[in-house]
């Protein structure tokens, strides 16, 4: 048994010496299992509390919302026996990605968010995460109504010690505005991100892509390609930024730097086809599709990347017919809109299923050397 503690501690150690990714994920799940052939339920917990971390952080929040529904209920067993505050924490992780999974019912998602204010409550908290979150989830859901109305909630909230880090609150500030359709508003809440004030784990790398379509909108072409070349070295390695890496995939192609965005595809289509969250992958599917659609207008018929296993084109040869990659593509978005749209009650996914065609007319070339 002590040899047993041992490897699990030093699984975990290991773990903690390396960047967030799927090798770290590895070794906390072996620690998990270790721990579940011990039999100390004191020990899965506090490695499945490593796990939900370690999973979120590499792209994977269908393993961290397993992990986390297992810890809630150890918890609600033995209050006493475990901290509540790592595990009220880390809720935020598990809501704020919980809506990206349209086969999670809206009414599930409701009770999931009743359930965490009731506990922050009885916690002492101000619900400003809270009201974050679900300002965030509304992005999702497509319902703008009900994001400025969190935004209003938000803004009336003080912080407590549930809230996230500054950084992340001003970098959801800027997804906010975007949404909203407040370019401006976005360029003036990632001003401290970019001047270097605030920072944390995901940000500056998440505001860098972020910021990418607001500046192209007010015709900042030139400034998009510098936070792009900032942005992108420092979140290729991570698969869980393939939402972001689709971002400035648009931006390459609307700036004229086709090259280098067929590559951009090309390294990272299969981490979209392989992403856990079906959201990452449909606005990663977007991205590609406006892409293809500029490289036809070129006149190309073909695209030098490799096709991923996933991608069913009938071989697996390199450089597909640009036609048949944008059917597939099509085929697979019209059937992750229906079911998110579906879910949510509207329409939001099938109409930005189109939106590419509309962003032509913000295309400006902009070579980068």
């Amino acid at each position: 048994m002590a040899d047993l503690r041992e490897q699990i501690a030093d699984l975990l150690d290991e773990a903690d010496d390396l960047e967030h990714g799927t090798a770290q994920l590895a070794l906390t799940e072996e620690a998990v299992e270790l721990a579940d052939a011990l039999r100390d339920v004191g020990v899965a917990f506090f490695t499945r509390s490593k796990l939900v971390g370690a999973a979120t952080f590499a792209g994977r929040t269908d393993i961290a919302m397993v992990a986390y529904s297992w810890l809630l209920t150890k918890y609600d067993e033995a209050p006493d026996d475990y901290d509540s505050q790592e595990l009220l924490w880390q809720y935020k992780w598990i809501l704020e990605n919980v809506a990206d999974f349209p086969n999670i019912r809206k009414e599930q998602i409701d009770a999931l968010f009743d359930d965490m204010k009731r506990r922050y409550k009885s916690a002492g908290a101000t619900l400003h995460a809270y009201w974050g979150i679900l300002r965030n989830n509304a992005f999702i859901m497509g319902d703008p109504a009900e994001a400025k109305r969190a935004n209003a909630k938000l803004l009336q909230t003080p912080r407590d010690h549930l809230s996230k880090c500054l950084a992340c609150v001003q970098d959801e500030e800027v997804e906010y505005c975007t949404f909203i359709g407040d370019d401006a508003g976005a360029l003036r809440a990632a001003k401290p991100i970019l001047a270097g004030k605030m920072k944390c784990g995901e940000v500056p790398e998440r505001t860098y892509a972020g910021i990418a379509m607001p500046l192209i909108r007010l015709g900042k072409h030139g400034r998009a390609l510098e936070h792009y070349q900032t942005g992108y070295r420092l979140i290729r390695q991570n698969p869980k930024f393939v939402r972001h890496k689709g971002m400035f995939l648009v931006a390459l192609t609307l700036t004229g730097n086709l090259d280098r965005a067929v590559k951009l595809l090309d390294r990272h289509l299969p981490e979209a086809t392989d992403s856990a969250s079906p959201w990452w992958r449909f606005e990663f599917y977007l991205a590609a599709r406006l892409l293809l659609e500029k490289l036809a207008d070129t006149g190309r018929e073909t695209v030098p990347i490799r096709v991923p296993e996933k991608v069913d084109l009938g071989d697996s040869a390199e450089s597909p017919k640009i036609a048949e990659l944008s059917r597939w593509l099509d085929a697979e978005l019209v059937k992750l809109a229906t079911a998110f749209d579906t879910r949510n009650g509207n329409a939001i996914f099938t109409e930005r299923c189109l939106f590419f065609r509309d962003l032509f007319e913000l295309a400006e070339d902009c070579p980068l050397e």
